[in-house]
């Protein structure tokens, strides 16, 4: 039977795919979550699915691709849609069916007139970047991989096709025009920002088609999609399409705020709840707007709704008007000495969902429902799931009377919430958790607590020496190699200047997991040839962005490169031997604040614990465990089967972190540092590898 491009029937096909995905362990299935048809068939449903193509042969299901207002906790703006769901049997990738679903789904785009697509893609993945570029998928050049190690891509052919069809009379409705991804030029570079140019503070993509012996040449600002003019054969267009200005990027101004003790409660523009405290780094709860059908719920980047707040005798009271296909849906808020109850409106029978997310990085959970009391320590991928996408294949549990309180304990601080009302649990990610009502209404409060800030943990390494190397470049494979001289046996430290430190060896063995010469990626790090490298990236509070990866800009060391004074990296070594190494980094002052960031992997890593502040307990994870996961403490040890630890932590800030990401075949500490606008960064962090923990001071029961 030959091979079939079918929309999808949820009765027909939902076995099939659902099969397919778990084969191929691809997305929830990847979590430990395996998806049956009932399951697929709500995350499809709760993802707002506008187009979903199945490939069928000889009644299987090969391949896949969907559309979808949501994806990645983020929600498409009105006129574009998330591509997802990409996936095709292994058997049929080296064939035309990926180029298939694509054309029979850019048809249907274009008839309905969406304009903007947007892809959540793996930047390691690189024999895929000729297919995303071929369908006009781009980035800005420097675009960062988030937490969760995707990339965002932007493709604005539909609409530039929308608009040429429209200058030359056409019906985008009557068949092939000859305007699509297959008569586009092909890229050239082979890299994400092909063709993309910065121009006046804009980052502009050029689309060129050949059509009838004519070159037409289009150019767009990819952020919002507006025309920056179009060419035909080098001469402009005489009548260049118009478009709707875009949405801005510019964030919704805080409308009306008050104080809990020492919290602080604010509401937007957009409706967004923030609670906040001056201890912690980004809020510690944020609650976008509640939103009715639930499809349009994103954590992450939510709808944008144009919600009215009035201010009521103890509180605030927030709407937003009926649409189209949505309720109207409204928020009474109180605020009293001790937190807030908020009562939220959609009308009888219409699905309303809240999600409450936390924003306190080193926390454990202690919740109380229908199993009972349970305390988890956080660590995303173990508890909570991580199904990003996926979410309503989970399991929920009812909400009414059910208490959920998370704590960070060396701030001391509290964040609960005590649902009232019928509703659906769901813990996943960052959730609250979610709270989805098909009743269309949830009475909830949301307590806030300070019982005070744990003790700071005592300086370490106050009465041993610390020397800096003294470096030897010599030349390895095609690199320039610079190695800590004056060593005992069995020990070595090289860094190449470009890469970071790629080997490091104390008591003959290594310390770091380092592939060096060979080429290998780690996560969503492309190039991932060293141990250890140091970066400047954004605040690891972006709602977007969280913790980044140092892929862009890496910084140098101090004392090999050609740098100035003020920004690199250095490391001195602490003692006779290179057991245990200091490492300090510097930037000058900067308009914005950032993170100084030190990626470290390291070598085998069979055993995690995390911890740190005094009352905070210890978590103690399996590296190799048979899903992903990520969570944050001040100090981190890293055991292999040996006996061999290396132990990591700040001496420069009590607001240092350690994010370790860890993956069946990898792991990775990120140690991020804040540097606050207009002031000069200096981060310090002891890195010890010495072969009896027990020695070490850190703060970790043996």
């Amino acid at each position: 039977m030959s091979l079939q491009i079918l929309p999808y029937d949820p009765a027909l096909h939902g076995a099939g795919v659902a099969a397919l995905f778990n084969r191929l362990r691809y997305a929830a299935a990847a979590s430990g979550v395996p998806l049956d048809a009932r399951s697929l068939n709500a995350v499809l449903d709760e993802r707002g699915t506008t187009i979903f193509l199945v490939a069928v042969q000889e009644n299987t299901v090969v391949g896949t691709i969907g559309f979808f207002a949501v994806s990645g906790r983020r929600v498409a703006p009105a006129g574009e849609l998330f591509c997802g769901m990409f996936l095709i049997d292994p058997a049929h990738r080296t064939g035309p069916l990926a180029g298939r679903l694509f054309l029979e789904s850019f048809e249907r785009i274009v008839e309905m007139g969406i304009r903007t697509l947007r892809l959540e893609v793996d930047p390691v993945n690189v024999r895929a970047f000729p297919l995303y570029l071929r369908v006009g998928f781009r980035a800005p050049e420097g675009t960062e991989p988030d937490e969760n190690g995707y990339l965002e891509l932007i493709s604005h052919l539909p609409g530039v096709v929308i608009d040429l069809l429209a200058d030359l009379g056409e019906d985008p409705r009557g068949g092939d025009s000859g305007f699509h991804w297959r008569t586009m030029e092909r890229a050239r570079s082979g890299t994400l920002h092909d063709g993309v140019t910065r121009e006046g503070g804009e980052d502009i993509v050029e689309y060129v088609f050949n059509v009838d012996d004519g070159r037409i040449r289009v150019r767009v600002d990819l952020a919002s999609g507006r025309p920056r003019g179009t060419l035909v054969n080098e001469e402009p267009w005489v009548r260049p399409a118009a478009r709707e200005p875009g949405e801005t990027g510019t964030l919704p101004r805080r409308v009306v705020s008050a104080a809990v003790g020492d919290f602080l409660v604010s509401v937007d523009e957009a409706g967004t709840l923030r609670v906040e405290h001056p201890q912690h780094l980004g809020p510690l709860l944020t609650e976008h707007f509640p939103v009715s059908p639930v499809r349009r719920y994103g954590a992450r980047r939510p709808e944008r709704l144009r919600v009215t707040t009035l201010l009521t005798a103890s509180g605030w009271h927030s709407s937003v008007p009926a649409r189209d296909d949505s309720p109207a849906v409204s928020r009474e808020l109180t605020v009293d000495e001790d937190g807030l109850r908020l009562s939220v409106d959609a009308g009888a029978g219409n699905r309303v969902a809240v999600v409450p997310w936390n924003g306190m990085r080193r926390a454990y959970v202690e919740h109380c429902g229908v199993r009972g009391t349970e305390v988890h320590a956080v660590a995303r991928g173990h508890w909570p799931a991580e199904v990003m996408g996926y979410e309503a294949a989970l399991e929920s549990e009812p909400a009414r009377g059910a208490t959920t309180t998370w704590i960070e304990p060396r701030l001391g601080l509290e964040v609960g919430i005590t649902w009232y009302t019928d509703g659906e649990l769901r813990f996943e990610g960052g959730s609250l958790p979610l709270n989805i009502s098909p009743g269309g209404r949830v009475d909830y409060r949301i307590s806030l607590r300070s019982v005070g800030a744990a003790e700071p943990l005592p300086p370490i390494y106050t009465q041993e020496r610390a020397e800096a190397p003294v470096w030897t470049p010599h030349r390895r494979g095609c690199a320039e190699v610079h190695e800590a001289a004056g060593h005992g046996e069995g020990e070595a430290l090289w860094v190449v200047p470009e890469l970071g430190v790629v080997n490091w060896e104390t008591g003959g063995r290594r310390v770091l997991a380092s592939s060096f010469p060979a080429p290998r990626s780690i996560g969503a790090v492309p190039d991932g040839r060293a141990g250890l490298w140091v970066s400047v990236q954004g605040p690891r509070e972006h709602p977007e962005q969280g913790v980044e990866w140092g892929v862009g800009r890496r910084l140098p060391p101090l004392d090999i490169a050609d740098t100035g004074p003020d920004e690199g990296w250095s490391l001195t070594r602490i003692g006779p031997d290179l057991t245990r190494l200091r490492l300090d980094v510097r930037v000058p002052p900067s308009r914005s604040d950032r993170e100084l960031a030190v990626h470290i992997a390291p070598a085998g890593a069979g055993t995690v614990r995390l911890g740190g502040s005094p009352g905070e307990p210890e978590q103690v994870f399996s590296r190799e465990g048979a899903h992903p996961w990520r969570a944050t403490a001040r100090a981190a040890r890293f055991d292999d089967a040996s006996g061999h630890t290396l132990q990591l932590r700040s001496v420069s800030d009590e607001t240092d972190e350690i994010l370790v990401r860890a993956h069946p075949k990898w792991v990775l500490a990120s140690l991020v540092h804040r540097v606050p606008r207009g002031q000069p960064g200096l981060a310090s962090w002891i890195l010890d590898a010495a072969p009896h923990p027990e020695l070490n001071p850190l703060s970790f029961p043996q």
